[in-house]
């Protein structure tokens, strides 16, 4: 349910231009197809006197697409705690959330609602999109929100298959905070990633996957290498299960 805060922040004014997204949050997520919820769990592996042993890290999450690709509701769980997520859109594409989190040590209950919203920024001549964040303030009772309130950005870049090749995390003033690299053998997810900031290599990953019949990843394993010494390789092994919309 949309709780009332979400409604009257639905209603709070924002920008006035027309700014739809070109991708998806399905794309952002690296999926194809009409995806209508993927849920998540991870666990890490493990070699100890020779033997390999995978634990499941106490904590998963899902999410909901609408027949758009746009995300409507996520949930995220962590050893008891867990943060609920819901999104709607303004006629001019403004994707507004209101989050809330529960935590297993609190007796007072959930925590009050968290405000969002994401203004997406379609550049068509090198096929990017850019997401802009913003917190309201509070105003004659409702969530307001001033253009000099912007937060994290992030910059997307795609290839012509609609995938992922950067993600570019920057601070409100422009400048680079990190780089996330893609890169692909084939048709499919990649194969590698590389993170990266200010140009100085911090972490290396390899993937192999198991696919469905869409082309999304249904087991992921991951193994990381860090440009720290002091930080060993790790793997990690995702599982998705992905729901789609009927054809």
């Amino acid at each position: 349910m949309i709780s009332n805060l979400l409604k009257l922040f639905l209603w709070s004014g924002l920008l006035t231009l027309p700014m739809f997204p070109q991708f998806s949050a399905v794309d952002l997520e690296g999926m194809s197809g009409k995806v209508k919820r993927l849920d998540e769990k991870i666990s890490t592996i493990s070699v100890k006197d020779g033997r390999t042993k995978e634990e499941v890290i106490p904590g998963s999450h899902y999410f909901v697409f609408d027949k758009d690709g746009r995300l409507t509701y996520a949930m995220y769980t962590f050893e008891g705690s867990s943060t609920e997520k819901q999104c709607i859109y303004d006629k001019n594409g403004v994707r507004k959330c209101s989050s809330e989190t529960t935590s297993a040590f609190s007796k007072s209950g959930p925590s009050l609602p968290s405000l969002s919203a994401s203004v997406f920024k379609f550049d068509a001549a090198e096929n990017s999109m850019t997401e802009d964040t913003y917190t309201p303030k509070m105003q004659n009772g409702g969530p307001a929100f001033e253009l000099n309130d912007l937060g994290q950005r992030y910059k997307y870049y795609f290839d012509a298959s609609k995938r992922m090749t950067k993600k570019i995390v920057l601070s409100s003033d422009g400048a680079e905070v990190s780089t996330y690299e893609y890169f692909y053998r084939s048709s499919g997810p990649p194969s590698d990633m590389a993170l990266t900031s200010h140009g100085r290599l911090i972490q290396a990953e390899k993937y192999t996957y198991d696919l469905d019949d869409h082309g999304n990843w249904t087991k992921r394993t991951s193994v990381s290498r860090f440009t720290n010494a002091a930080m060993p390789e790790s793997t990690t092994v995702s599982y998705r299960k992905v729901a789609y919309y009927e054809k």
